[in-house]
């Protein structure tokens, strides 16, 4: 009983000594209106502060004792900027800059994960153009070599190969023609000939397949945070009434709070006490009850035959 009335004791001045949290004003003012004074505390807080834990306590000031009226709550909206930069990469057929800059835009409105927004601007100096790969094209070419005052049609002079454009083609066909025809014995007979080459062969070339475009946007986002609150405590001068009123308030509470933490902490022991006991008249029961099943195994014993 001694142990649990001291646990009581503890538990009733923690209670007293925590009923208030330290809350700090940032700024005390007073003033006068109506020939009522007033003085106003302020308590610059985040969002997920507990605000009752705001002092509301009436308090005395160069002779004067001064109660609590009102919490005036006032958002603290907080402008916070910074840097974004975003890359975009496009597909472009060509590397001409006349041909790239329609495909992007000047400039693009942005918002970010955090809440950020603003205006990014395409930043020329960073553009990157890159190909996308290589293909290869192959087609069929051909030319023409004619080759005069031949005497006699014979393929031996004509060439089985010619250069064009630094690509070499086979021969694949002749067209000759006859001159220097002469009359002999009511004969023509032609002793010049002119040989028609053609030489065809295939041509590869390698071209790009496209292009790849980096563009990079920059610019400033920025938005309006709204972590902090201003709670702003009124307190006005009162009256003799008023001042006992709220001092025998003050004075009660932390009693109160005393008083129910020594009595609930005497119930929870009075509580485990009887707990106690009700548990050892079970276990009691429990040995008479094994007590009388020894008896019926060994008949004779303890019946008084």
């Amino acid at each position: 009983m001694k142990k649990i009335f001291i646990t009581a004791i503890l538990t009733a001045i923690y209670a007293c000594t925590t009923v208030y949290a330290a809350y700090y004003p940032v700024s005390i003012d007073e003033s006068t209106k109506n020939g009522v004074r007033t003085i106003t505390k302020s308590y610059e807080l985040n969002q997920n502060d507990d605000v009752t834990a705001i002092s509301k306590e009436g308090f005395e000031q160069n002779g004067s004792f001064f109660i609590f009226k009102d919490m005036v709550k006032t958002e603290l909206p907080q402008a916070e900027s910074k840097e974004y930069a975003e890359k975009v990469v496009i597909s472009s057929k060509s590397n001409k800059m006349n041909d790239i800059l329609p495909l992007l835009e000047e400039e693009k409105q942005v918002v970010t994960e955090d809440g950020f927004s603003g205006t990014a601007k395409l930043d020329l100096s960073n553009l990157k153009i890159e190909s996308a790969g290589y293909g290869t094209s192959t087609k069929n070419v051909s030319t023409t070599r004619t080759y005069p005052n031949l005497d006699s049609a014979d393929t031996q002079y004509i060439p089985k190969t010619t250069v064009e454009n630094g690509k070499t083609l086979e021969l694949s066909g002749i067209h000759w023609q006859s001159g220097n025809t002469q009359n002999i014995n009511d004969t023509a007979i032609t002793d010049r000939y002119t040989a028609v080459a053609t030489y065809t062969g295939t041509v590869s070339n390698s071209y790009v397949k496209g292009y790849t475009v980096t563009a990079e946007y920059k610019g400033t986002v920025s938005k309006t945070n709204t972590d902090k609150v201003l709670y702003t405590a009124i307190f006005e001068e009162s009256t003799p009434t008023e001042k006992n009123k709220v001092n025998a308030l003050y004075a009660v509470l932390p009693l109160g709070g005393a008083l129910a933490g020594i009595a609930g902490t005497i119930l929870l022991g009075k509580l485990k006490k009887r707990k106690g006991v009700e548990y050892e008249e079970e276990s009691n029961d429990v040995d008479i009850d094994t007590a009388d099943d020894d008896d019926d195994n060994y008949p004779g014993i303890g019946t008084g035959v």
